[in-house]
């Protein structure tokens, strides 16, 4: 069975994980900037979910999707009429990625939401589809160079027994699903500083973390963090922490300052100043550390 990471929408009462990051959990010992998790609070993910982390050389002895020459492309699958309604988001979805991932991004043909995983008021009234039926539906139609296939819908999407999920990411199957349905300005109870194309970059690059082998992060705010609901997501970073950082960078083979520049100037064109602020500093520390 593959393992899934998945951002869960419903706190159940389970072990009490003091997350504190071990010693030389740390990719970097330079973390300057980047904020250690502190221990979690009642119904917050690392509260709820006893997850033991992912060491450096845990994540190379076990990830099984690395980028070659052969698989290097990041794909979108518009489920559902998602691409009519949200085209600018979607595009600027597939632009973000190309970056984040340092990876050609491609968004394909948009195809229907397969009737089979629509569950009508499946809970709370909610009509709901299944994220796992939905990877079982991407995975038949995965291209021969996809390093990811990402499947976005503006539908609410649900997992197992967990009243909903924002999105779900197979390690072993190289695909992913996620929803904006919950991400919208109207929905209530929305702090007026998330944006909906600020939750979209963020629940992508997660999911698609996960089909790179990334398991969430415990030591670090993180954009790998996991989170149980929307609030708690709201607060975890865009970025990545220093640990997995340096994963990504040895899957994909990046260099992280040209990649921090890239990422600064997309922040700054779509007026997320303080992200793009947060890279100029880490520019100007990776700059000075290999100047030494």
């Amino acid at each position: 069975m593959d393992r899934l990471g998945k951002g869960i929408g419903v706190a159940v009462t389970l072990l009490l994980l003091a997350a504190l990051p071990p010693s030389g959990a740390a990719g970097d010992k330079d973390d300057t900037g980047f904020e250690k998790m502190p221990p979690p609070k009642p119904g917050e993910w690392l509260y709820v979910h006893k997850e033991p982390g992912q060491t450096f050389e845990q994540y190379k002895r076990e990830c099984s999707n690395r980028k070659t020459k052969e698989r290097n492309v990041i794909y979108i699958q518009p489920l559902g009429d998602v691409f009519e309604t949200k085209t600018k988001l979607i595009r600027t979805l597939r632009e973000y990625l190309s970056i984040f991932f340092d990876s050609k991004a491609r968004i394909l043909k948009p195809i229907p939401l397969p009737k089979r995983a629509f569950h009508p008021k499946r809970r709370f009234g909610w009509d709901q589809y299944d994220a796992t039926y939905l990877l079982r539906v991407l995975k038949t139609g995965i291209p021969d160079d996809a390093l990811a296939v990402a499947g976005i819908t503006d539908q609410d999407l649900f997992y197992e027994d967990m009243n909903f999920v924002f999105g779900l990411g197979s390690f072993g199957t190289r695909v992913g699903v996620y929803s904006v349905h919950r991400y919208s300005a109207t929905y209530p109870n929305q702090p007026k500083d998330c944006t909906l194309l600020k939750r979209t970059l963020k629940v992508a690059n997660h999911e698609i973390g996960h089909i790179l082998g990334l398991a969430h992060c415990i030591h670090y705010k993180c954009t790998m963090n996991g989170s149980n609901s929307l609030p708690e997501s709201d607060s975890r970073p865009i970025h990545l922490c220093p640990l997995c950082l340096k994963k990504l960078q040895w899957n994909l083979g990046f260099d992280p300052i040209e990649r921090d520049k890239k990422l600064r100037d997309f922040y700054t064109r779509i007026g997320q100043t303080g992200d793009a602020n947060f890279l100029t500093r880490q520019i100007t520390r990776l700059q000075n550390k290999s100047s030494r």
